[in-house]
């Protein structure tokens, strides 16, 4: 899906990284837009480790533009999608994207944050999170948060593709543990990582049943 047409603010180059954290303003709807159009690759990777079916209920935490909600609404026509993200920009998109494709009254999007999930327990069949887990700062905590809201039996995908300057496969592997890990302590079970070579370098996707 292609974002819609959209010149790139004035801004400085720092100030548009810095909005892949918490998009705000003008300049965070453009980095809205650019995250729509560039994540295709990486997001059909991590879709095809969740393993979806018609009746499912599925979590994404860090919706960002919603680009993902809305391809996973398409494959859950008896169940539903949820969202949290912290950018108020990236939920009005979401929101907008949903109802243009008739999926948004079959979606509960929050404005929140991952350490403290406003969902019920064991709420969903499926969660997952496609690089947002690098801006949590509490990897315990989210991990936990994403422990109590799976349904037992159900699946959690936590993706990362490290985009710093000069990142390489063995950035993305070791967060691929910590993640791991944080799972793991969370009480996850049967856990992998699968990679998958992506430019500009790897994505690791970290998946736990509940």
């Amino acid at each position: 899906m292609r974002p819609e047409p959209c010149s790139p603010p004035t801004d400085s180059p720092r100030g548009l990284f810095a909005q892949f954290d918490k998009p705000s303003g003008r300049l965070g709807a453009f980095v809205g837009h650019l995250m729509a159009w560039k994540s295709g690759p990486r997001s059909r990777f991590v879709l095809s480790m969740l393993e979806l079916a018609a009746h499912h209920r599925v979590l994404e935490i860090g919706f960002g533009p919603g680009v993902d909600l809305a391809r996973v609404a398409g494959r859950v026509p008896e169940g539903g999608v949820a969202g949290i993200d912290h950018s108020a920009i990236m939920l009005a998109q979401a929101r907008t994207r949903l109802r243009r494709q008739g999926h948004l009254e079959r979606a509960d999007l929050r404005l929140g944050s991952a350490d403290l999930l406003p969902f019920a327990d064991d709420a969903f069949d499926r969660v997952f999170s496609i690089n947002s887990v690098q801006f949590w700062p509490d990897l315990d905590a989210v991990a936990h948060e994403i422990s109590r809201v799976l349904k037992p039996g159900g699946l959690a995908a936590i993706a990362m593709q490290p985009m710093s300057r000069g990142a390489v496969a063995d950035d993305a592997r070791r967060f691929a543990q910590r993640i791991q890990q944080a799972l793991a302590r969370a009480g996850l079970r049967k856990l992998r990582v699968s990679e998958r070579e992506l430019r500009p370098v790897l994505c690791c996707c970290v998946v736990g049943e509940g």
